[in-house]
C-alpha cells in the first residue's frame, strides 16, 4: 500500500491490488497501474504567507535570557539599557513622537528603522515598548563576532562563564 503522508510511512502496494478500505479522504493512495489515464477532480488554490518569527519584546527578551542562564535578573535592566544606548537594538517611536509630532508621516517600520538610525535619525529609540528592532550596526556587529569570536556570541559559554564566577564569588573554587 502507498500512502500519501509527511512521515513517509506505509510499505509496498500490495500484491493483491485491494486498497484495503481505503477512501479518498484518509490519504491513501488507489490502486494505480503503470501509463493509467489519472483524472483530477478537483483543484483547489490556497495562498499561503510564511511570516517571520515574531520580534522580541523587552519581557520576551528577558524569558530568552534566562532559558539561556545567561545574566541575573539584576543585570536584565542594564543588559537592555546597554543594548539601547549603543543603538545595537531600538522600538519604533510612536507616530506622535516621529520627527518631533511635526510630521504626518508614519513612523518608519522593519529595515527602514534600522537605515533611520544609521543615519542618526533619533526616532528609533522610541518609547521603549513593542518590539525591539536590531539596527545595521547590530547584524554587522554580529555578523563580525560570529565569524571571529565564535565562542562569545554562544549563549552556552556566557552561561558556562557566568556559573564558574558564580562559584568564584562563593568561593567554592579558585580562580
Amino acid at each position: 500500500r502507498a500512502y500519501a503522508d509527511a512521515d513517509g510511512g506505509g510499505g509496498a502496494p500490495e500484491e493483491d491490488g485491494e486498497d484495503g478500505g481505503a477512501t479518498a479522504g484518509d490519504g491513501a493512495l488507489p490502486p494505480l497501474r503503470e501509463g493509467q489515464a489519472l483524472v483530477c477532480g478537483a483543484l483547489a488554490g490556497a495562498e499561503h504567507h510564511t511570516l517571520p518569527p515574531p520580534r522580541f519584546t523587552e519581557a520576551s527578551f528577558v524569558r530568552e535570557l534566562e532559558r539561556a542562564g545567561v545574566g541575573r535578573p539584576s543585570t536584565y535592566a542594564a543588559v537592555i539599557e546597554t543594548l539601547r544606548k549603543r543603538a545595537y537594538v531600538g522600538s519604533p517611536a510612536a507616530p506622535a513622537s516621529y520627527g518631533g509630532g511635526k510630521s504626518r508621516r508614519p513612523a518608519p517600520g522593519g529595515a527602514a528603522i534600522s537605515a533611520h538610525r544609521a543615519a542618526g535619525g533619533g526616532a528609533f529609540v522610541g518609547n521603549g515598548r513593542g518590539p525591539l528592532v536590531p539596527s545595521l550596526t547590530a547584524f554587522v556587529v554580529c555578523s563580525l563576532l560570529e565569524e571571529h569570536c565564535p565562542s562569545y556570541v554562544d549563549p552556552a559559554f556566557t552561561a558556562a562563564m557566568e556559573s564558574r564566577l558564580d562559584l568564584i564569588a562563593s568561593g567554592a573554587a579558585d580562580q
